[in-house]
């Protein structure tokens, strides 16, 4: 399927929406399925395993999507104050809600090519997956995203990009000479 990278784009300023963005706060974003296949059981740990650490007070979770795994985001977000669980989002607002963010993480087990990651990183967005075919044929590791292998990496990339310890390309326009 073709991707309209300016389209994309220009979408993000004809559907606003806004997310409330605290001071001193990394705005982290989960866009897919709630299902087995996307790690929604590997997300939750991750957001475990970065909460219980000094920068539970640094980042807002916002996740995005509905599915089977659904009630336990939800549950997830009763736990933690920091996690905003926000359902189905049409797709026209993604873009806007992209923006709103600082970083778009997918904890996919298995991808064919993941247009989320595509779009993400369309509007700047630095990615952190796991370094599974389609995942990594869009990121190159440090140069547009983090590419990891298991939970402990996949939380302490988070934990290094909070704390500024990555310095990324321009990134809209590294992938869109990849893929335009």
């Amino acid at each position: 399927n073709p991707f309209d990278f300016e389209e994309f784009s220009k979408i993000s300023t004809d559907y606003p929406i806004k997310i409330e963005k605290a001071r001193r706060t990394t705005n982290i974003i989960w866009v897919g399925r709630l299902t087995e296949q996307k790690g929604v059981d590997d997300l939750i740990k991750i957001i475990e395993i970065v909460n219980s650490t000094e920068l539970n007070e640094m980042i807002s979770w916002n996740i995005v999507g509905d599915g089977e795994e659904k009630e336990k985001l939800i549950n997830c977000s009763k736990k933690w104050k920091n996690v905003n669980y926000m359902g189905h989002i049409d797709h026209n607002y993604l873009p806007s809600l992209y923006k709103n963010n600082n970083l778009l993480i997918s904890t996919s087990k298995w991808e064919g090519f993941p247009y989320n990651i595509l779009e993400a990183q369309a509007l700047g967005l630095p990615v952190i997956c796991y370094n599974i075919s389609g995942c990594n044929d869009i990121i190159d590791n440090k140069i547009n995203g983090i590419l990891v292998g298991n939970i402990k990496e996949f939380s302490e990339a988070i934990n290094n990009f909070v704390k500024g310890s990555y310095k990324f390309v321009k990134i809209a326009r590294y992938v869109r000479s990849k893929f335009n």
